[in-house]
Order: C-alpha cells, then sequence, then structure tokens
C-alpha cells in the first residue's frame, strides 16, 4: 500500500506516519484493530520519532510493505469472505513538534475479493473448506492448514496464479532456510512467467535479494571469489527491479539495496588492499 504525503500549505508541517488499517466490510461496516499499527517506510528517523515534517508543497512517498511489514494487516480471517473492501490508513504521530497536523486520514481505495477462475477456484475451495471459509490472506504460511497446499502449488500447480505468492510466502515463512543459487533461477522464471501479476516486481526483488544473502554467507565463509561474483549478481537484479517496478515500495528497496551491495562490494576491495577491516552490511 502506498501513501503519498503532501505539504499543501506554504508552512513546514509535521506529519505521523504511524498507520493504523481501518477496514470498511462489503455490509458497510468498518472494523480497526488497536494492535495493527506500524509505520510508514522508506525513511530513517531517530529513535522514537514517528513523524515527518515536509517543507511547504514537498511531497514524500511511503508505503506499507505486503509481507515485510506489520503481518498482523494480513492475517485476520474477517477478511476472506468474498466482496469488495475498503481500505483506509489512519496516520499519526506521538511525542510530535509544534507543527504536528494531527492525524491524517487517507482516501479509501477498494479491493474487491472474488473467486478465482479455473484451476484456482478447486484450489481456493479447498483453502475454504479447511478453515470453515474464513482462510486468512497469510493462510499458506499456516503450518498444519497452509503449508501443504503452499508446497502443492509449487510442486503440481506452476500455472496457478497463486504460484509467484507461494513463492515469496515459502521463503517468508522459512526465514530461517539458507537460501540457494537455485532460488534464484526459480524467482527470476516466476517473474517472467507471470509479468502481469501484481507479485512480478516483488519476484525480481526476492532475486536480487537471494544474491545479496548468498554473498553476505559468502563473507563469513571467507570466500572472497563467491563473495565479489554475488555482490554483482545482486547489484545488477537489484538495478533491474527498480526500473521494472511499479509499486513504489518495491523501487525504493531495490535502490536501496543495490547502494548497500555496491558498498559492500567497495568494502571488500578496500579488504583486498589491506585499507581496513568491515563487516558487510547486506
Amino acid at each position: 500500500m502506498t501513501v503519498t504525503l503532501r505539504n499543501v500549505s506554504s508552512a513546514p508541517v509535521a506529519a505521523g506516519v504511524s498507520a493504523r488499517l481501518v477496514v470498511t466490510m462489503p455490509d458497510g461496516t468498518n472494523i480497526s484493530r488497536k494492535l495493527w499499527e506500524g509505520m510508514l517506510q522508506s525513511f530513517p528517523l531517530p529513535m522514537g520519532q514517528n513523524w515527518v515534517e515536509l517543507a511547504p508543497g514537498q511531497s514524500r512517498v511511503c508505503y506499507v510493505d505486503w509481507f515485510h511489514s506489520m503481518p498482523n494487516y494480513f492475517h485476520d480471517a474477517d477478511f476472506s469472505a468474498l466482496g469488495v473492501y475498503g481500505l483506509t490508513l489512519h496516520l499519526a504521530g506521538h511525542r510530535y513538534p509544534d507543527n504536528y497536523v494531527g492525524e491524517i486520514i487517507t482516501n479509501t481505495v477498494r479491493l474487491t475479493r472474488a473467486v478465482p477462475p479455473g484451476e484456482d477456484e478447486a484450489l481456493w475451495a479447498r483453502m475454504n473448506a479447511i478453515t470453515d471459509n474464513r482462510w486468512p490472506p497469510d493462510g499458506l504460511c499456516h503450518p498444519v492448514a497452509g503449508k501443504p497446499i503452499l508446497q502443492e502449488i509449487l510442486q503440481v500447480h506452476p500455472g496457478s496464479a497463486y504460484y509467484p505468492y507461494a513463492l515469496l510466502l515459502e521463503a517468508e515463512c522459512n526465514y530461517r532456510r539458507r537460501v540457494a543459487k537455485d532460488d534464484i533461477s526459480k524467482a527470476l522464471d516466476a517473474a517472467q512467467r507471470f509479468q502481469s501479476s501484481p507479485a512480478y516486481s516483488h519476484l525480481l526483488l526476492r532475486a536480487a535479494e537471494v544474491a545479496g544473502s548468498i554473498a553476505a554467507h559468502a563473507f563469513w565463509d571467507h570466500d572472497n571469489k563467491t563473495l565479489v561474483e554475488y555482490v554483482g549478481i545482486a547489484s545488477q537484479y537489484y538495478y533491474g527491479a527498480a526500473k521494472a517496478a511499479t509499486v513504489p515500495g518495491v523501487r525504493i528497496a531495490a535502490e536501496a539495496g543495490k547502494r548497500t551491495v555496491e558498498t559492500e562490494l567497495e568494502h571488500q576491495r578496500q579488504r583486498a588492499v589491506g585499507a581496513g577491516y568491515a563487516k558487510p552490511n547486506l
């Protein structure tokens, strides 16, 4: 979810970036969980600060990432039924300065949940049967109900529209698993086959992140050849993800990742000539 903050006044203002999700249900009622509070990304803030200051006319593009951010945004089975939902973010700050503008309510975006076509209709029916029609959006990560279906999608249904999400969620659910080189090819293959999917740019970013992770492990394994190789690969893929991304959050993350691996490459050059020792920042 992307939010653009714009100061339309003639004076500097402070706007909160602590985000609370409010969902308008298909029957018109509103649901908001107090614990569902996260921070808009993509700027570093001092410790304890959850507001940003905007100069007159200045804009800041922020986002709530769909899986790196607060998982509670996507966990509730109340949102699993078919229908049209409204999503609104309420933005606020705490211990704010004198020019704080107060709580900001974003415009409402509409999300339509419908029965998927083709082979995915049968998968969707199974998901709902398992959970008595209360399948949460992150249900594929559930260790009992979800993971067997996730693995089936990856192994038996490569053409399913669920496939790119299953691939991304499998990595997220098993974050302790050490990545391998074929994780890159899997992400790139899925990106090639699902270019019209909303997950497309996330798949490109996944390939870059895997390459960066391989480089980081190579550092600790004292494998300088692999480190240099995969820092270069990661930089290339981050560039490609940033260029192709239509989602601001993905583009910003890719640009930041590219800067990080290029900095690490420079550190490696310095280490090679004995200019000093530095840990990787991948």
